[in-house]
């Protein structure tokens, strides 16, 4: 016999009516209370607001498995990396949080092994240190340690993430559904949840794709690099024979993964909440910022040839962020006095720059592949400041986005620099609106709340 039982406030998955309740509120935390001592597992809640709607999600815990960095010791992270820290992955890592938390009310656990390069090249220590960690509400959620070497570090991952994710489960009830959402196609994080998957019937496995394997850049070139793509790739097609549902941040990645049948949905990514400038500015000075990988397939030197040929001593370029392009930049800054380079900035600095800027620009074109199947993350965080975004059109990027942009007449240095003159000429009421509309767009469509409501819709069906 099946048991139904109608909560006041319970956030429904998905009902539109509820898109604004919030999980935190005293009556919804009245209503996780009722569910979790009236209510037997895995029956069905109906909101007395949408009586057409079951939510199943009033039983769902969500461990996310990736490599985010603990708030707490990010600054001691980034100290030791020597290259790129990886910013972009760890942002749309703790929004997953945020909107998971957000939609079901705490039910959170984290298990990370942190995104860094090995030792000795791209991080300074051998051997990274594993800790537990607490954040609201307080559930249980570890930084796996690892032995931080070339080729042995992946399978140190493994290990150290398959022990944590067995003894977090080993503490949860076996009535409760329970999804391990895997953050990105590493085959350790993957192996390490589908072999979990074996042991506990009550566990699904979630994969965010953010980026397809063979669209991440490296030389192919090189022996070594074709070698670890090779067993890389073997060890993928294992692992994703346990996957039961996807995440893509693009519509075509389907056209690249072994789906089949199984349910999938596209979140090209989630907009931090912010205020943005929604203002206008009466300095005279033009300042254009971009902030993000310094990759020459990104565009960046397009970006530097399009500056080079603007005259005028009130447009400034700033530049934060390293890749393989920081030579060009560099280069460009020394002979060029109106140009900043900034380096590897904080976020949350980077995040100010974005609102000071007149003009934000992602030069990045569509020529290549890995624009098909990719949606640039920097497209979300900049719309979100209010600052008014430079971007050409990429197929990985739904049309709505360029309703609220400046689009250059052609993909190259001529187009940024045409563009570029055009804002100038619009004027800073007129780039303020569009800018305004761009933060409106993203603030009412792609929030964590929202796009998180989608994916726990999917878990719901797995």
């Amino acid at each position: 016999m099946e048991i139904v039982v109608w909560v006041i406030g319970l956030r429904a998955v998905g009902c539109p009516w509820h898109s604004e309740v919030r999980a935190s509120s005293e009556v919804c935390r009245l209503g996780r209370e009722i569910r979790r001592f009236l209510v037997p597992a895995r029956k069905q809640l109906k909101c007395v607001f949408c009586p057409g709607y079951f939510v199943e999600s009033a039983y769902m815990r969500i461990v996310l498995l990736g490599g985010l960095f603990p708030k707490e010791k990010e600054s001691f992270f980034m100290s030791k990396a020597k290259n790129n820290f990886q910013v972009a992955a760890d942002a749309l890592q703790w929004e997953l949080v945020d909107g998971f938390e957000s939609v079901l009310g705490g039910r959170v656990n984290i298990v990370t092994a942190p995104f860094v390069g090995t030792y000795p090249r791209d991080y300074d220590d051998m051997w990274v240190r594993g800790f537990k960690f607490l954040r609201e509400p307080e559930e249980e959620n570890y930084s796996a340690g690892f032995l931080n070497l070339k080729v042995l570090s992946n399978f140190s991952r493994y290990f150290s993430c398959k022990r944590i994710l067995e003894g977090l489960m080993s503490k949860f009830s076996r009535d409760e559904k329970v999804c391990i959402v895997v953050y990105g196609m590493f085959a350790y994080l993957l192996a390490a949840a589908v072999a979990s998957k074996r042991t506990f019937s009550n566990l699904k496995v979630c994969l965010v794709v953010p980026d397809l394997p063979d669209m991440m850049g490296g030389d192919s070139s090189r022996l070594k690099i074709r070698l670890y793509n090779y067993f890389n790739g073997r060890a993928l097609d294992r692992a994703l024979k346990g996957v039961d549902g996807y995440v893509l941040l693009s519509k075509f990645m389907a056209e690249r993964l072994p789906i089949e049948d199984r349910p999938w949905c596209v979140m090209e990514g989630i907009a931090k909440e912010r205020e943005g400038r929604g203002r206008t500015s009466d300095s005279k000075v033009v300042s254009i910022l971009y902030s993000g990988t310094l990759a020459k397939r990104y565009g960046v030197i397009d970006l530097l040839e399009a500056f080079r040929k603007i005259e005028g001593a009130h447009f400034r370029l700033w530049i934060c962020g390293v890749g393989d392009g920081v030579g060009d930049v560099v280069a460009a800054a020394a002979n060029d006095a109106r140009i900043d380079y900034l380096g590897q900035v904080p976020r949350e600095e980077v995040l100010a720059l974005q609102e000071r800027a007149t003009l934000l620009v992602n030069p990045r074109t569509s020529i290549g592949d890995f624009t098909r199947y990719s949606f640039p993350s920097k497209i979300l965080e900049y719309m979100s400041s209010g600052t008014p975004c430079i971007m050409h059109r990429l197929a990985g990027v739904p049309e709505e986005y360029f309703e609220h942009c400046i689009v250059p007449p052609s993909e190259d240095g001529s187009g940024l620099r045409l563009a570029i003159l055009e804002a100038e000429r619009m004027g800073r009421e007129r780039l303020s609106a569009i800018g305004i509309g761009a933060r409106d767009f993203v603030a009412t469509n792609k929030t964590a709340g929202k796009q998180c409501e989608k994916i726990v819709h999917l878990i719901d069906r797995l």
